[in-house]
């Protein structure tokens, strides 16, 4: 009888699947390897890793990015107009120059008393430009403050009186115009290309000066300041004034 029994138990164990047992007979946090015997559940040191990882990829990427803020090493290099130059043009641009590209760098502009003018900072490279979108204030000192990664640096600069409101009413009136004699404000350097080459006088009879400003153009005879009659007059169409 004995021997029917251990037979009986050995055709069971032998024909059991192999690996049936389950974690339920094993500790919390271990496994059956498929032996039979428990072992340890490597999972959780597996993310453990790769949360070490993630963490070290973004300290290095935190550190790369406060290394290229430092190497940033542009330094002011000159200025259009130079500090405390006079006779600006009240629509002029004002320019910086840097040692190297800084994509940051901005322009603001304030009038004597402290109003900041409007206007558009544009980058070319080193250079800085500063174009006002409305004019600035004529026979008054305005600073131009560029601000870039590198630090801070202003110039200080007075307007011409060009631009300023005239005191008197010139309709009706008429004028003879030594163009040899003229400073040309726009476009920007069209005197010196000229030089000496508009030699001449011309007549401008003034119709309207108002918030336009509507004229005519006759010449004159030669070495005179009388029109004339020969030559066409001119009639200009109204523009802003």
């Amino acid at each position: 009888m004995r021997k029917v029994q251990l037979l009986s138990l050995l055709l069971i164990t032998a024909c059991s699947p192999k690996g049936s047992s389950t974690t339920d007979n094993c500790p919390d946090g271990m496994a059956d390897d498929g032996t039979g015997t428990c072992a340890a559940i490597e999972a959780d040191a597996d993310a453990d890793a790769d949360a070490d990882a993630d963490a070290d990829a973004d300290a290095d990427a935190d550190a790369d990015a406060d290394v290229d803020q430092d190497d940033c090493t542009a330094t002011l290099v000159d200025t259009d107009p130079s500090d405390g130059t006079s006779g600006i043009y009240f629509r002029d641009s004002i320019r910086f120059w840097l040692s190297e590209t800084d994509e940051t760098a901005q322009v603001s502009v304030l009038a004597g008393n402290g109003e900041p003018i409007a206007g558009d900072t544009e980058i070319d490279d080193e250079q800085v430009t500063w174009t006002p979108s409305e004019n600035m204030v004529p026979s008054t000192e305005h600073t131009a403050t560029l601000t870039w990664w590198g630090g801070e640096a202003s110039t200080t600069f007075t307007t011409s009186s060009t631009g300023a409101p005239l005191e008197t009413d010139v309709t009706g009136e008429a004028y003879a115009l030594d163009l040899s004699t003229a400073t040309w404000e726009e476009p920007a350097g069209l005197g010196a290309l000229l030089g000496d080459a508009l030699n001449a006088t011309i007549l401008v009879g003034v119709e309207e000066a108002s918030d336009i400003i509507d004229f005519l153009i006759a010449i004159p005879e030669t070495g005179t300041a009388e029109q004339d009659f020969c030559s066409p007059t001119l009639d200009f169409d109204p523009i802003s004034f």
